[in-house]
Parts: C-alpha cells; structure tokens; sequence
C-alpha cells in the first residue's frame, strides 16, 4: 500500500479510492490474499521467533564482554553497612558468604544482615545448582 506525500491527503493511501470503486466480492478477494494460509503463517512466526532468540543470544554475549572488559565496584552487600570510613568496595571481598559469594566489607556487615539475607543465599543456591 503506497502512501502519497506532499498533496493535500499527505498520509492517504494510494489505493484508497480504489477500494471503494471494486466490489464487496472483489473486496473480499483482495482481504483473502492478505490473509495467508496457517502454514505459512506458522513458518513466519518461527521464523520470527527464532530472530529474536538470536537477537537475545547476540545481547546476552555482548552485556558478558562488557562485564568481563569493565571493572565493577565491589560493594558491601549489607544495605544497612555503616562502615563509610573508608573505601569499603576496595575491602568488600574480605568477608564473601560461603554459600552464594555475596560480598561484604566486614564479618559485622555479614552477620546483621544474615537474618535478611539467608533467605536470598538458598534461593541463589537451589538456583546455581538446578543450572
């Protein structure tokens, strides 16, 4: 379908008024010939969706390079850490929980947020080993 610019019906359709010259019967053949048969429509979408499993692929492969390439912060996980003296990330990986690697500045950040986090930690474990 054609679309005409620059005359007074700027985004009119080109055939428009051809439409309504033809026929209901002429109109429901042109609807029948865009309609396509369920095979071909079934191929289109697997092709479609096997797109995007590559195109997800391709991201997924990217955001790893660049994780790998860029150094990130290592930050103590407690949200409540008071240990703002220092640089804490630069000692976040004195204490690491033993069971997921959750990084903490100090063995006191670990232990007040144990209560809040052991949850999480067997989530991520039972996670880790079904993968």
């Amino acid at each position: 379908m054609a679309v005409q610019y620059g005359s007074s019906s700027s985004m009119r359709p080109a055939n428009l008024g051809q439409a309504a010259d033809q026929d209901p019967a002429q109109q429901q053949q042109g609807t029948d010939s865009v309609a396509e048969d369920p095979l071909e429509q079934q191929q289109q979408q697997q092709r479609a969706s096997q797109h995007v499993e590559g195109v997800v692929a391709d991201v997924l492969s990217f955001c790893r390079v660049v994780a790998a390439a860029v150094p990130l912060p290592e930050v103590c996980n407690n949200p409540s850490c008071q240990c703002l003296h220092g640089i804490s990330e630069a000692a976040a990986a004195v204490k690491m929980c033993a069971g997921c690697g959750t990084r903490y500045c100090c063995l006191q950040c670990q232990q007040v947020h144990w209560r809040v986090h052991r949850r999480a930690c067997m989530r991520l474990r039972l996670q880790a080993g079904s993968s």
